[in-house]
């Protein structure tokens, strides 16, 4: 079967617009981490610095969030609905799970 798709443009409130951006690009960038199975420091260090430019820009407009959601609350509401798309699109439109190297050893270890 054979999907069909179309474009279409929303509007969404800036800063919650802001939140999911930094969401997504934590989400990003942590499925790449795992994808060559996770590394703690190194990948931790890359998340961290990759996000943190997403992450400083919705900090500063949280406390708005809530005139947003009053204001404007379709906006806002699908500011949620594409933020969670973009989210759930950083983890499902990469490499299946099973084609992870598993980082974990498989071999008995106890001791």
């Amino acid at each position: 079967m054979s999907v069909e798709l179309r474009e279409v443009t929303v509007e969404e409130t800036k800063e919650m617009g802001e939140v999911w951006d930094a969401l997504a690009k934590i989400t990003e960038l942590s499925a790449e981490a795992a994808e060559n199975g996770f590394q703690a420091v190194e990948d931790i260090t890359k998340v961290a610095m990759g996000s943190f430019e997403k992450l400083g820009t919705a900090i500063k407009g949280v406390q708005k969030i809530p005139a947003e959601a009053k204001e404007k609350t379709s906006a806002f509401v699908m500011a949620n609905a594409v933020g969670a798309a973009r989210v759930t699109a950083a983890i499902l439109d990469r490499p299946k799970a099973e084609e992870f190297p598993d980082p974990l050893p498989t071999e008995d270890v106890s001791v």
